[in-house]
């Protein structure tokens, strides 16, 4: 075999060869992993199975501008690590990074405006995500399941929290709403188990149904003076809650907005409010004739004559059959 004469060494052909062969493996960008298509005057991120490990979104493909990281596109993707996306792109798709369970980091520039449905749904671990105050509306199921997700910032600029928006986060032990936020759909914090405090703005409107349902560890939560009907099950199963106290704005709330608060003892209620009162911590009407919620950690309680009507779950288990005026629904 001759040898090849480089700077005074003799290197062997043989390795050489698959030496040359492998700088110019590592020397492909990151980018090669990722596929494009184009459509109309525009360019977006497609289909991709392949993509693992960190990758760079590209911002033109063929002279066009990449816009979106499109429907599916990444899905399934569970070998990557980390995205960076351009600032050409606006929008995130359905299931975009859906189960990338590798995924650690994931840079969303200002230029996004929308993050569809299911966006990273189960990327589980992803520990932290900065929402662009571009963002006008997260949707539905966009992190759920992203149970490594300790903390969220959500801009000014976001109006409305999707249905399941953030469900299963167990990870996650603090959220800040802003003011822009004027609704929080049905169970879009469900079973965040480390969520110990939540502060809802003057901003919201309505509380969804189940919307904090089965947060365990959830022990303070502010109710801000804009809302006026809180949904059904809405902090149900939050065992840690002891006292809530309910804004004068409040028209509307399900009886079984606290179901199994084993803790709660307390509802308080703005003396302002014109439709609700609080007679001793038990929730009532304004004129005190029906027991709306009576909270599930208190013990006995005496029924003031003034109560005739109890609703369906205004007294503890079992409470009905000895009290003839708590057999009234509302």
């Amino acid at each position: 075999m001759k040898p090849l004469k480089t700077f005074g060494l003799a290197i062997k052909t043989e390795i050489l060869t698959p030496l040359l062969a492998l700088a110019c493996l590592v020397a492909v960008p990151a980018t090669a992993q990722v596929n494009y298509a184009v459509s109309g005057d525009i360019a977006y991120v497609t289909n991709s199975p392949n993509a693992s490990g960190n990758i760079v979104i590209a911002s033109t493909y063929n002279g066009y501008p990449v816009t979106s990281i499109g429907d599916y596109s990444l899905k399934g993707c569970t070998n990557l690590t980390s995205v960076t996306v351009p600032n050409s792109v606006t929008n995130i798709g359905y299931q975009a990074f859906y189960d990338c369970t590798r995924l650690t980091n994931a840079n969303i520039p200002n230029s996004v405006t929308s993050l569809a449905d299911f966006a990273f749904y189960g990327c589980t671990n992803l520990p932290s995500v900065t929402i662009p105050n571009s963002v006008t509306s997260i949707g539905v199921r966009v992190f759920f399941r992203c149970s490594s997700l300790t903390s969220v910032t959500i801009p000014n600029s976001v109006v409305s929290i999707g249905q399941e928006a953030f469900r299963n986060c167990t990870g996650l032990t603090n959220v800040t709403i802003p003011n822009s936020v004027t609704s929080i759909g049905w169970l879009a914090f469900a079973n965040c188990t480390a969520l110990t405090n939540v502060t809802i703005p003057d901003s919201v409107t309505g509380i969804g149904q189940s919307a904090f349902q089965g947060c365990t560890s959830l022990t303070n939560v502010t109710i801000g003076n804009g809302v006026t009907g809180i949904g059904q099950s809405a902090f149900s199963g939050c065992t840690s809650l002891t006292s809530v106290s309910l804004p004068h704005s409040l028209a509307f709330i399900a009886s079984d907005a606290f179901f199994g608060c084993t803790s709660l003892t307390n509802l308080s209620v703005d003396a302002a409010n014109p439709t609700l009162s609080s007679l001793d911590g038990v929730l009532c009407n304004k004129a005190q004739t029906t027991l709306i919620i009576f909270p599930p950690g208190r013990g006995s309680y005496v029924i003031p004559d003034s109560v005739t009507i109890i609703s369906r779950n205004g007294a503890p288990d079992n409470f009905a059959a000895s009290h003839p005026r708590s057999d009234h629904d509302e």
